[in-house]
């Protein structure tokens, strides 16, 4: 992963439970700000040790982490540094989501290495969608539903996850999530 999300991660234990906080974590990873580069990539384990240590750090279970970082990312990170980019993409959370592989496209292209997740969405109604996401990396799906309430809300919409199913991938994981808009 690149050090983008690293910094995003600190970002958010700072804004929410402080500086103090974010150190015991830093060290608990064994993550110093070398690994907060933006641009720079760092095996993926770094971000799992740093989730491992929120979560025992702050007494979080990893879904509650990782739903909160995923909401973060989007209405904090992706909204102070790339408005633009997720308002060229979708004029509401759905259409952001139909094309976030188009997004993803456009960023390898500054990203060298990048392997991002695949999104497929299916319209079973106008405010109702089946998102199926997959991805090589495991573990990631509460961070996908913390992103789909991140986006909902920076559209100022109300949408709600119905259902979610785990789906047989190998090396990796796979979920389809059925999402409603109120």
């Amino acid at each position: 992963m690149y050090g983008m999300i690293h910094k995003a991660v600190r970002d958010m234990v700072e804004a929410q439970f402080g500086e103090e906080a974010w150190q015991k974590i830093a060290e608990d990873a064994g993550v110093s700000d070398e690994h907060l580069l933006s641009l720079n990539t760092y095996e993926d384990q770094v971000v799992y040790d740093m989730i491992g240590s929120a979560t025992k750090m702050l007494g979080l279970t990893p879904v509650q982490v990782l739903e909160g970082f995923g909401y973060y990312f989007v209405t904090e990170t992706l909204q102070n540094n790339y408005k633009s980019i997720l308002q060229t993409y979708g004029k509401t959370s759905f259409e952001l989501l139909e094309n976030l592989n188009a997004l993803h496209t456009s960023i390898k292209a500054t990203f060298t290495g990048y392997k991002p997740p695949s999104f497929t969405v299916t319209h079973i109604s106008p405010d109702e969608i089946d998102l199926v996401y997959e991805s090589k990396r495991a573990g990631l799906t509460p961070f996908v539903r913390g992103l789909v309430a991140g986006a909902a809300a920076f559209y100022n919409e109300s949408v709600s996850i119905t259902e979610e199913h785990a789906i047989d991938f190998p090396d990796g994981e796979s979920t389809r999530f059925r999402l409603v808009r109120e």
